[in-house]
């Protein structure tokens, strides 16, 4: 895909997307930097893996600012935390020369984004049913206690408004 068509899709993707896709395109771009400054690395080009740093950082700073501390105090703590640390590794990185910490960031990153995938597909499969109560049966095998839970969805009050800010991946 050349990068105007590269560049012009992900601007309509960044447009029509959710709040829970915004933050899943953020960690796809922090994931895109971070394998950027590791090539620059390589090619020796410090000016080029300065730019990809700055850009991974920035992006980590939108993560944070995109936390939500009013309705989850300590999850935001935590994550604002763990965005901080990232963005502290990729300056190390940087001024290290150091793939493995570029490394130890990127696999970070890819973790994070992993779990956000499976926050929003459990999501959308409770979208589909939504409103909707049911019971499962969880079997703890080891134990061979089985735990009974009830979850409830109702996503009109879940629904996040469409996110005004823009990003320059």
């Amino acid at each position: 895909m050349n990068p105007e068509t590269k560049s012009t899709y992900l601007e309509e993707r960044i447009l029509t997307a959710s709040p829970l896709e915004l933050t899943q395109i953020l960690y796809d771009g922090a994931i895109d930097r971070v394998r950027m400054a590791r090539q620059h690395l390589k090619e020796g080009d410090a000016f080029g893996r300065s730019r990809s740093v700055s850009k991974a950082q920035d992006i980590l700073t939108e993560l944070t600012l995109a936390l939500n501390s009013r309705e989850s105090k300590d999850s935001s703590a935590n994550y604002s935390v763990i965005y901080r640390q990232l963005q502290k590794r990729l300056t190390d990185a940087h001024l290290q020369q150091s793939d493995g910490i570029f490394a130890e960031v990127e696999a970070a990153l890819a973790a994070m984004a992993r779990n956000w995938r499976g926050v929003t597909d459990l999501l959308r499969q409770g979208s589909r049913k939504t409103e909707e109560s049911h019971s499962q049966a969880v079997d703890v095998s080891r134990s061979g206690v089985v735990y009974g839970a009830d979850a409830t969805l109702n996503l009109s009050e879940v629904e996040l408004a469409r996110s005004t800010r823009s990003w320059s991946l």
